[in-house]
C-alpha cells in the first residue's frame, strides 16, 4: 500500500499521461473479507506487538465484511482509527473460511471503532460474496455453500445501494462535498430491514 501511494504521488507530481487529474490529497481504500483487515490497518489498527500502520495520506476508509481482531480487546485495537470508517456488511455475512465469522461479529467492528467519522450498513439478506460483487456458490475448502434465493433476488438492489452510499462516502469525506454528507443522514432505496448509522 506504501509502494502504491508513493507511485501515485510520483506519477502525479511528474505529469505522467492520465494522471494530472489525480488527487494525493483525496486518496482512501477500501476493501472486502481479508482487504477489510487491510483497510483498518492502514487506517491505524494496532496488533500484539504493532502499534499500528496509521498511513496518512489516506483520507478515509471502507470496510466490507471486516472481522473483529483475533486476539485482545477490540476497542484497544482500533483506539488509534480517528478518521471515517463505513463499516459494511449484511444479515447472511457469515463464515466462509472457518474463523467464527458472523454478521453480529461484523457489527462489532462498527461498535469498537472510536466514535466520530464512523458509519454501518447492514443490508438485509447480503452475503459475503453479495458485498465482494460475486455472485454464484460461496467457495469453502471441500464444499460450496448455496447462497439464499433472498440474497440473489435482492443482489441488484444491494449493488446498486452500494454503489450510491459510498460514492456519497467518498464525496462527503474527501472532496467535502455537503450535498454527499446530506444524502448520508438517511440514504434513499434502503429496505426496512437495513440499517444505517452514523456516530
Amino acid at each position: 500500500m506504501v509502494f502504491a501511494l508513493d507511485e501515485i504521488a510520483l506519477r502525479q507530481r511528474t505529469g505522467q499521461p492520465g494522471w494530472a487529474r489525480v488527487r494525493p490529497d483525496a486518496v482512501s481504500l477500501g476493501g472486502h473479507s481479508f482487504g477489510a483487515h487491510t483497510t483498518l490497518g492502514m487506517a491505524g489498527q494496532s496488533y500484539p506487538g504493532f502499534a499500528s500502520m496509521d498511513e496518512p495520506r489516506l483520507g478515509a476508509f471502507i470496510a466490507l465484511s471486516p472481522a473483529l481482531p483475533v486476539a485482545g480487546d477490540a476497542t484497544q485495537a482500533f483506539a488509534r482509527v480517528t478518521r471515517p470508517v463505513l463499516v459494511v456488511t449484511g444479515t447472511r455475512d457469515g463464515d466462509v473460511v472457518g474463523t467464527g465469522a458472523t454478521p453480529e461479529r461484523r457489527c462489532a467492528v462498527f461498535a469498537a471503532l472510536p466514535p466520530g467519522g464512523k458509519a454501518l450498513l447492514v443490508l438485509q439478506d447480503a452475503d459475503h460474496m453479495t458485498l465482494g460483487g460475486g455472485a454464484g456458490a460461496i467457495q469453502r475448502p471441500f464444499m460450496q455453500a448455496r447462497r439464499n434465493e433472498a440474497t440473489r433476488v435482492q443482489e441488484e438492489r444491494h449493488h446498486a445501494l452500494l454503489a450510491q452510499i459510498t460514492s456519497n462516502w467518498w464525496r462527503a469525506n474527501l472532496l467535502g462535498d455537503a450535498d454527499a454528507r446530506a444524502r448520508l443522514v438517511r440514504p434513499a432505496a434502503l429496505d426496512a430491514g437495513d440499517v444505517w448509522q452514523q456516530k
